[in-house]
């Protein structure tokens, strides 16, 4: 997952090339909530149980189930 910096940096670049409308601003919450979710299923099918004890699949999961959302925050417009 992306830190909260690498988030930053990737938005403001991002941003130069989109505006989000208000309507994509206030469902924000919900979209990071299903994309979360839909990682997570995805990451769950294709791996075995194995695969939390692996170092690198398994920092990833667990991050993905343990992530803050805040660290995906919007800017203020």
């Amino acid at each position: 997952m992306m830190t909260a910096q690498e988030w930053n940096d990737f938005y403001s670049s991002y941003a130069r090339h989109i505006s989000l409308t208000s309507t994509e601003r206030k469902l924000w919450p919900a979209a990071l909530d299903h994309m979360a979710w839909e990682e997570g299923t995805w990451a769950l099918e294709d791996n075995e149980d194995a695969a939390y004890a692996d170092a690198r699949q398994g920092g990833y999961l667990r991050d993905l189930a343990t992530m803050p959302m805040e660290r995906f925050q919007l800017p203020a417009a």
